[in-house]
């Protein structure tokens, strides 16, 4: 019997199915163990993390993406998140699978482009668009929201917003297309985990693709102003 034939068969023998409807599943490949959704890999992993060997861990998280699916949360619902300080893949807020250091060096990535990655394999194996620097807002469950952010100041500064108030560049302040006046929001940089409350005072971006528009001194609390946009999560914290 070939090798092929043994591994092949190995991965029949060692696959499990942790859902109804929607096919998830986790496979002992190669070197990885692989969790599959409709037959398709969407995540590898390679090394033990948080007392867990592989296996186990490509189990948890298939078993949490089975809960959370059977629990009527949407595939629209999964994308990158910061929980706890650390990146991860989450549905509605809900964690799957925190991304670690390691899986991501071994990716040659950052973690939240891993977790990027993992959470377009997964909203396509689903049936769901992937999320791109070119989307409008996303909703990731009641009030929460992921979408790119831009900054803005210079010869902004001084001028009347739409709300009336002046824009002072250096107050933590934000400009959106339709939110209310004086709504208060906190957005984390998906980068780094670096999270800011902003009040909503101004109108934008009107640039196709971005979602909100940071004041400098925003920009600058989360590490953005240098890279200029950046994939963020918006949470509603109500009004004043």
């Amino acid at each position: 019997m070939g090798k092929g034939l043994i591994l092949c068969l190995s991965i029949l023998l060692l696959a499990s199915c942790l859902a109804e409807g929607a096919s998830v599943g986790v496979r002992q490949g190669r070197d990885a163990v692989e969790v599959c959704v409709n037959d398709l890999v969407v995540l590898r992993v390679r090394r033990p993390h948080g007392g867990f060997s592989p296996l186990e861990r490509g189990r948890i998280v298939a078993g949490r993406l089975a809960e959370a699916l059977a629990g009527g949360l949407s595939p629209e619902q999964i994308a990158p998140d910061i929980i706890g300080g650390q990146h991860v893949v989450a549905i509605g807020g809900k964690l799957i699978i925190t991304v670690d250091q390691e899986h991501a060096q071994i990716n040659d990535c950052q973690p939240w482009e891993l977790a990027l990655i993992w959470a377009n394999n997964l909203r396509r194996a689903l049936g769901a668009s992937p999320i791109s620097w070119a989307m409008p807002a996303m909703a990731l469950g009641q009030n929460s929201y992921i979408g790119v952010a831009s900054w803005y100041g210079g010869r902004f500064h001084g001028r009347r917003t739409a709300s009336g108030e002046v824009f002072d560049q250096n107050e933590l302040s934000a400009a959106h297309r339709s939110w209310p006046f004086g709504l208060k929001v906190r957005v984390t940089n998906l980068h780094n985990g670096e999270s800011v409350v902003v009040k909503i005072n101004d109108r934008g971006p009107y640039v196709e693709g971005r979602s909100i528009d940071l004041s400098r001194a925003a920009a600058r609390a989360i590490g953005l102003v240098e890279r200029g946009i950046g994939l963020v999560k918006m949470e509603w914290l109500g009004r004043d």
